[in-house]
């Protein structure tokens, strides 16, 4: 899962994993060195430039919505 940490809409799904107890992998692009570079990089493959983008077994699935 592609975030931002500052983002409702990141912590909602994080919430949500959590609450269902599905294991995930967060990456938090603020913190990243290279995280605008990863940001890009997603959103060719997704076509999304806004976070949460939330992938499923390496299949894009769509946001917080």
């Amino acid at each position: 899962m592609q975030q931002d940490v500052l983002s409702i809409y990141c912590f909602s799904v994080k919430k949500l994993f959590s609450d269902l107890g599905v294991t995930y992998k967060a990456i938090e692009l603020d913190r990243e060195s290279d995280g605008s570079e990863v940001q890009s990089a997603l959103a060719e493959l997704s076509g999304q430039r806004t976070v949460p983008n939330v992938f499923i077994g390496g299949k894009h699935v769509g946001g917080c919505d």
